[in-house]
């Protein structure tokens, strides 16, 4: 396999965790906050693993760049990438062995930069650290990165707590005896089949409350009630909530006229009864409902079915259209 470095140039890498090239993100970072500082600098490359950062650097212009890796197969193919990237004004060299025993032997020479990223596997940046302060590798003003630890956090570094581990598998057995009961084995409800249950019995279950209740009205079975005393209540609620807008005599202010044959939103028991309840909010008609029990949005509309023709003084001019009740004129229709 092969990865991309600056200039668009192609490396050969290894594949596996234990060569692990440094992903293209942690490499634009890195070098972009040492921008302008590559240029003919001495770069330490501990623990070269692919060999991304160090050819990167050669690419960047750094002059001497020298990496340790301990591994005889990487080493190979790092001298091969690397070679090819070195110029007139540079400088590749590469140590196989283990980074403990080599530091040692660099006493005397000094780094402006070191890139430390040793293995996932052992805890060797404290003791690399400690090698570098001890034999002054690393140069005044000069500075050191630790790979992917930022701090204290190791990248793919830390082994996950045996409880999660535990929780997970758990999570994953339970996930197959989910699937088999509720899909592949056909034993339990579907989520459809479950809601289309609980609505079910929701219906049921509001059809008992409103058969028990007294006021069970709606605007599909309200019908027009013709005793005086209902007439006289229906005035009453009329008087106190519709007077502002249709007038004391149904003549009309704000709202339409009640007297005459034209309406708005349909006249009869039902329509009326429906515009109260719901309202007209794009008109400035609140919804009654929740202020209005439904027997006295009834008495309320049978009372205002008997303002029609009643001729007030100054009637609103009327507004939308006459109304006729489809089911008395099929009533009145001679039999065919």
């Amino acid at each position: 396999m092969s990865i991309r470095i600056y200039g668009n140039r192609a490396i050969k890498t290894l594949p596996g965790l234990d060569c692990r090239p440094t992903s293209v993100r942690v490499r634009q970072a890195l070098f972009n906050i040492w921008q302008g500082q590559i240029q003919g600098c001495r770069w330490l490359d501990l623990c070269t693993g692919s060999g991304a950062i160090a050819a990167e650097a050669l690419c960047r212009g750094a002059s001497i760049v020298l990496g340790i890796e301990e591994s005889p197969i990487a080493s190979k193919l790092i001298r091969e990438n690397c070679q090819k990237l070195v110029t007139e004004d540079s400088h590749f060299r590469l140590i196989n062995g283990r980074v403990q025993k080599f530091l040692p032997t660099l006493a005397g020479q000094q780094f402006d930069r070191i890139y430390c990223d040793p293995p996932y596997q052992g805890n060797l940046y404290q003791r690399m650290l400690s090698a570098i302060e001890e034999h002054q590798l690393l140069a005044h003003e000069g500075e050191i990165d630790l790979g992917h630890s930022y701090d204290g956090i190791r990248e793919l570094d830390n082994r996950l707590p045996p409880w999660w581990v535990n929780m997970f598998v758990l999570t994953v057995i339970w996930s197959v005896g989910y699937m088999y009961y509720y899909h592949w084995g056909g034993s339990g409800m579907s989520s459809k089949e479950e809601y289309n249950t609980e609505m079910a019995v929701a219906k049921k279950e509001i059809a008992l409350a409103l058969a028990g209740k007294a006021d069970a009205l709606d605007e599909s079975n309200v019908t027009a009630l013709t005793e005086s005393s209902a007439i006289s209540e229906g005035e009453l609620i009329f008087k106190n909530v519709c007077v502002a807008c249709h007038g004391t005599k149904g003549e009309g202010t704000v709202g339409p006229n009640f007297t005459d044959e034209y309406w708005i939103h349909g006249g009869g028991i039902k329509n009326i009864f429906k515009t109260i309840k719901y309202g007209v909010p794009d008109k400035g008609m609140i919804s009654w409902q929740a202020q209005l029990k439904p027997s006295d949005m009834q008495k309320v509309s049978s009372y205002i079915l008997t303002l029609g023709g009643t001729n007030p003084p100054n009637p609103k001019a009327p507004q939308g259209t006459i109304w006729v009740d489809s089911t008395a004129v099929q009533a009145l229709s001679p039999a065919k």
